[in-house]
């Protein structure tokens, strides 16, 4: 072989071997590329004025989309001083557009601009701009007045806030009972205001500023909805299955109808007055008439409404419901003229939001970070993608979701709900290093420590995912299951698997070994079984079924319910906790916290709140039970009484990141109890890590440590970079083993090259000599 040729190949298997390469760098380094005119949209918004789609990208850019003449008017249009946008506002005359950001950590900016000015200036002004506080409880939301002359914002708790979109100037209403959860306008201009925890609709004048009445409609109430045809307030009550109705005259309730399992949106009829709801549980359709008598239009589609509801829009034109299940990612229409669902169709990945154009006849569905806008013609029913691309997901995080560690090996894994993938997080650099494809949309994930696997749930394909991850291929098996599987948990002793499956009212139970079905185990029917917690020392599993008022207990040793023990309507979480050898549940509907005796399956203690229970959180370090709650910070810590057993509410207070996971603006979390890490899967499309810290009364008092960016980038604490600094010093201070593997291999390539070369030096001198 020639000399150079082989030393060539020398340095360049040197480089490969001594060279580290930065894998994030390079993925992250693959992009659309700014000729596409839509780049992983977080948001749309339509102008009926206009007939043009304005859409949020995910760099801040504004496009706009002519659905008429079919063509984008603004392709990634970047506006001065707009910065973290999440949400997009159209005013209902075409004359203004509202976006909102978050201005650092403890504020939301809201900024206002004159359409025209976005469409056709290059450099435009807002025409107001607002900062509020973030809210403590519930999320901030707005709508535009009829006449597109105030912006409705709701603040802080105890205000409506009464914005001026032309120029900056702003009222304030002040309300009681708890945060909004939805606001309406009827044709009167009366604003209506629900408000889901303390169960109360307001009824407000914003003209003289004041609240007008206080209708009680019960706790869970979701939706609400004025009839102009019947000239009625509807409003549905999750939880207790019923639609009250109010006359909009006498503003009291006439009627309270019952509906399918866990009601919440409702849209109607502009011709009959008809008004449609869609019961998350029942995967149903209610059609109630004006006479109050209700049809059901079975769609056999349930969805968990929490999370991934059933989205609804009517197109009085063409008299079809359009549905939306966000949970398995279809759609349906339902025909109203011919009693009949006339198309059932995948969408793409994560369905979040519906509307349409009555002018248009056209229906758009937006999903989580896609590049395009979804259309479905209201005629002929025929779907496109504008523009018409395929969608590839070049980012790390696509509306994250489910999270787990290894704390051995220190990774970190998270699901990404908006494709079909998993995240692989090194602990050490808080990087991502790789994205494993699994199953469509996966949502809770697991990591078993014993044998190393990733297991994760699809309930858009019905599947659960298995991966190696002892193998740098991540090797990959799909083991069907039931209906929409929710949730899962380990026996890490007896090495099985336990996946509840909500719309069949099963569990699944998955040998470790060789990752197969052993067992179904039947649940009582009319439950919506989602979290499952497993008693190692028993061998029992516990499962809650949300839309019953009681939780299984499951014999593991013969698959078989040994017991329902009846804690309350809507039970949505259980966690067994070794170390105080108690179960507990929280319940939604009746706003408790149960105690269960795992030894006798009997209810010892029930602790009430103020607001809906939701998570169960323990920490080893102090013995406290820490209970968050929907649509608010607080946080009830609870400490067992050494003397008595019992436990004891020991404070209710705002805790960051605990107190704001779900939806505001935090879905999961997973620690690595090695490093006191915790991680968590953000709305913002990243994940945020905090140092979970513990002040002088040994309560949780989490520190900010980095945030990782869905492109791959970090942004680190001090902390965080004088730890990897460290990290980095003892590396380049001590030999590792595959530093000194390397070394090795290098010094006997020098040597072969050496004697290689050598030898060829001799053989010509030889040559020579010998006058060859």
């Amino acid at each position: 072989m020639n000399i150079r040729k082989f030393a060539g190949l020398i340095i360049i298997f040197v480089a490969l071997v001594l060279v580290p390469v930065d894998i994030p760098a390079v993925f992250a380094a693959v992009n659309l590329g700014n000729d596409k005119p839509i780049e992983m949209a977080k948001w749309m918004t339509f102008d009926e004025t206009r007939s043009t789609m304005f859409v949020l990208n995910q760099d801040d850019t504004v496009s706009a989309f002519d659905v008429v003449n079919n063509t984008f008017i603004l392709s990634r249009k970047a506006l001065p001083g707009i910065k973290g946008v999440f949400t997009v506002l159209t005013s209902p005359d075409g004359s203004f557009i509202d976006f909102y950001s978050a201005a650092g950590l403890s504020s939301v900016q809201i900024s206002i601009f004159r359409l025209d000015d976005v469409i056709n200036s290059q450099a435009p002004s807002p025409t107001a701009v607002y900062t509020l506080p973030v809210l403590t409880e519930g999320r901030t939301m707005s709508k535009f007045s009829p006449d597109s002359q105030t912006l409705v914002v709701s603040g802080q708790a105890g205000n409506i806030l009464l914005l001026d979109p032309g120029k900056t100037g702003q009222g304030k209403i002040p309300i009681d009972g708890s945060a909004p959860v939805k606001m309406e306008f009827d044709k009167y201009g009366r604003l209506l205001v629900l408000k889901e925890v303390s169960g109360d609709l307001d009824i407000i004048d914003i003209v003289g500023k004041k609240v007008l009445t206080t209708i009680r409609v019960g706790a869970n109430s979701k939706d609400v909805l004025f009839n102009e045809v019947t000239d009625k307030i509807y409003v549905t009550h999750t939880g207790f299955d019923d639609v009250y109705v109010i006359d909009a005259q006498s503003l009291t309730i006439v009627e309270k109808i019952k509906v399918g399992k866990n009601p919440v949106a409702m849209t109607y009829d502009k011709n009959t007055g008809d008004v449609f709801v869609a019961n998350n549980s029942s995967g149903t359709i209610s059609r109630i008439a004006p006479d109050f008598q209700v049809k059901t239009v079975d769609l056999h589609s349930p969805a968990y409404y929490e999370s991934s509801p059933m989205l609804l829009f009517y197109l009085n034109a063409e008299k079809k419901l359009f549905t939306i299940n966000s949970s398995t990612a279809k759609l349906f229409v339902y025909d109203v003229a011919t009693d009949r669902v006339v198309k059932e169709e995948k969408t793409s990945f994560s369905p979040v939001t519906i509307f349409g154009s009555e002018k248009l006849r056209t229906i758009f569905v937006r999903h989580v970070n896609t590049n395009f806008i979804w259309q479905v013609d209201g005629r002929m029913l025929d779907v496109r993608r504008i523009p018409d691309v395929d969608y590839v997901n070049t980012l790390f995080f696509s509306k994250p979701q489910g999270i787990t560690v290894d704390s051995e090996s220190n990774r970190i894994y998270v699901s990404n709900v908006g494709d079909n993938t998993i995240t692989v997080i090194d602990g050490e650099t808080q990087k991502p290093i790789t994205k494993v494809i699994v199953n469509n949309s996966p949502q809770t994930i697991g990591f078993q420590p014993v044998t190393k696997k990733l297991y994760g749930v699809s309930p858009v394909d019905d599947t659960v995912f298995v991966v190696d991850t002892t193998k740098d291929s991540y090797p990959l098996k799909i083991i069907p299951v039931g209906k929409q599987p929710r949730s899962l948990a380990f026996n890490t002793i007896t090495n099985r698997i336990y996946i509840s499956n909500a719309t069949d009212s099963s569990i699944t139970v998955i040998d470790g070994t060789s990752d197969k079905i052993v067992s179904t185990i039947s649940l009582q029917a009319g439950g919506f079984p989602s979290v499952l917690s497993v008693n190692t020392e028993l061998n029992k599993v516990y499962s809650t079924a949300y839309g019953s008022d009681s939780i299984s207990v499951i014999n593991a040793e013969t698959n078989t319910v040994e017991k329902e023990i009846k804690v309350g309507q809507n039970p949505i979480w259980v966690r067994y906790i070794a170390g105080l050898n108690r179960i507990f549940v929280t319940v939604e509907g009746e706003k408790k916290v149960v105690v269960i005796d795992p030894d006798k399956n009997e209810i010892i203690q029930t602790i009430s709140t103020d607001w809906k229970p939701y998570r169960i959180f323990y920490d080893e370090r102090s013995g406290y039970i820490y209970i968050n709650f929907r649509n608010t910070d607080m946080v009830m810590v609870l400490s067992m009484d050494n003397q008595s057993s019992e436990f004891e509410t020991l404070k209710e207070l705002a805790i960051p990141y605990w107190g704001q996971t779900d939806a505001r603006p935090y879905n999961m979390v997973s620690v690595n109890e090695k490093t006191s890490l915790a991680y968590f899967t953000s709305g913002n499309n990243n994940v945020v890590i905090i140092r979970s810290e513990l002040d002088k009364d040994g309560l949780r008092d989490p520190v900010w440590y980095a945030t990782i960016n869905a492109d791959g980038s970090v942004v680190y604490s001090q902390e965080a970079k004088e730890e990897i600094q460290t990290q980095g010093n003892k590396e380049t201070l001590f030999v590792t083993l595959p530093n000194l593997i390397k070394l090795l291999v290098l010094g006997v390539i020098i040597v072969i090259v050496g004697i290689v070369i050598s030898m060829r030096r001799r053989y010509q001198r030889n040559n020579i000599s010998s006058g060859l």
